[in-house]
């Protein structure tokens, strides 16, 4: 079942679309990754290929 909401405007649109990827890449923690976010992920991966 997914939410639909209606959007004033685009702006309006594109600032919670950009809040979105903000929490799913920075705050959201994935169970499958060792319960860290991606972007943690992405700074471990990054430092063992270095």
């Amino acid at each position: 079942m997914f939410m639909q909401i209606l959007f004033d405007t685009l702006d309006y649109l594109n600032l919670m679309l950009a809040e979105y990827v903000n929490w799913y890449n920075n705050i959201r923690i994935n169970s499958s990754l060792g319960y860290i976010t991606l972007v943690a992920y992405r700074k471990i991966i990054h430092k063992k290929a270095v």
